[in-house]
């Protein structure tokens, strides 16, 4: 009779389990960078606009950092839509 040797590590079958890095849920709100690419601006001309208050394009602080909803984003291209019909 022949005794099988496992290869397996003790901590191996956790580590599966058990991710190390946790993935946030992806968030309705998007980064300052995510919002000027969907209005195909520069990130600076968003914290131009945010700290001059040029537009009314609302904003959610997180500490030092700004959210944008998408919603909002698109209420605020409705907005500044000119001829045609507004949808």
């Amino acid at each position: 009779m022949q005794i099988q040797k496992s290869t397996k590590l003790v901590g191996e079958g956790l580590a599966a389990a058990f991710p190390t890095k946790m993935e946030a849920p992806k968030s309705d709100l998007l980064t300052r960078k995510e919002a000027a690419d969907y209005l195909s601006v520069e990130e600076s001309t968003l914290a131009v606009w945010a700290s001059t208050r040029r537009y009314n394009l609302p904003m959610v602080k997180v500490g030092r950092l700004c959210r944008y909803r998408k919603a909002d984003l698109d209420a605020f291209i409705a907005s500044r839509t000119v001829g045609g019909l507004a949808a």
